[in-house]
């Protein structure tokens, strides 16, 4: 069931059928088209070692996030051509998506340019870093007391024997950019990040004419140690996928950048936040509408 939602949500393709079956060639899943408007059969390996791997994380949120990243990484491809969210070509139909939304989108203006308007500005502390352990029958660790009632800003993943090679620290999307479009951003094939000055930047695109900008702005200058020289401007790959918690995503930050982000002991770090979409495509930029998202 968690396989079928998870691929009716991201690509909102209904007529499929799930089939287990022994795969050659190593592969954990298939796609096979039907001619006729008869429904897709995906075949699924059920004994492959990326699928089986997943056994061991037990059910919970981490287990649903980890099939949607699978049904992204190899189904993506084949199920893209059948989603009404996407091109031919696998472009992202933001014009479709912004007219299903348009309570939530606002069009900046008709032509891109370097705008910001709104951004969400946070203090983080200690206080806000949620622990959640990985791997065997480990549980995730409760949020401080006064938090309960509060969707954590930072995540710990605490990747016990490094089965999931998750490790590290997460930082939350701005719930009202997830409530706008947080489903569509996991879709994005292309995941990156850039910083310079006092601007951390996450960019996520579909590498054909849509790109997401997660623009988080601190009070000093992003100086990281990279290859053992220390630069104020740069690249990183994203080398863990994004994750799908508390009914939020949250965005893997790299080692060289968690000091500016994950405060430490009594200390406390302000943050400005802005999303934003641009489509080349169309010549349009978007962002989130603060009030109605």
């Amino acid at each position: 069931m968690s396989w079928s939602l998870a691929i009716a949500k991201s690509y909102e393709v209904q007529k499929f059928r799930l089939i287990p079956g022994k795969l050659t060639e190593d592969i954990p899943v298939f796609v096979k088209e039907l001619p006729g408007g008869m429904p897709l059969d995906i075949y699924v390996d059920v004994r492959h070692a990326e699928i089986s791997k997943l056994e061991g994380l037990g059910f919970s949120q981490l287990l649903y996030s980890l099939i949607g990243i699978f049904c992204r990484e190899y189904l993506g491809p084949s199920l893209k051509r059948w989603s009404p969210r996407f091109f031919g070509d696998g472009a992202m139909n933001l014009e479709l998506l912004a007219k299903r939304r348009s309570e939530l989108w606002v069009l900046l203006k008709d032509d891109i340019g370097v705008v910001h308007k709104g951004g969400k500005r946070e203090v983080v502390s200690r206080q806000d870093v949620q622990v959640v352990n990985v791997g065997g029958n480990a549980q995730p660790q409760p949020a401080p007391e006064h938090d309960q009632k509060q969707k954590p800003r930072l995540l710990h993943i605490v990747d016990q024997g490094g089965q999931a090679q998750l490790a590290g620290y997460y930082i939350r999307l701005p719930d009202a950019a997830f409530r706008a479009y947080g489903d569509l951003l996991p879709e994005c094939d292309s995941r990156g990040l850039v910083w310079a000055g006092n601007r951390i930047t996450y960019n996520l695109s579909d590498t054909v004419s849509t790109a997401f900008q997660y623009e988080i702005r601190v009070d000093e200058v992003v100086a990281a140690d990279v290859d053992g020289a220390r630069r104020s401007e740069g690249p990183v790959e994203l080398d863990r996928p994004v994750q799908e918690l508390f009914e939020g995503l949250y965005f893997p930050i790299p080692q060289p950048l968690e000091r500016f982000l994950v405060p430490k002991g009594e200390e406390v770090i302000r943050l400005d936040l802005h999303c934003d979409w641009l489509d080349m495509r169309t010549a349009r930029h978007w962002v989130v509408d603060e009030e109605a998202a």
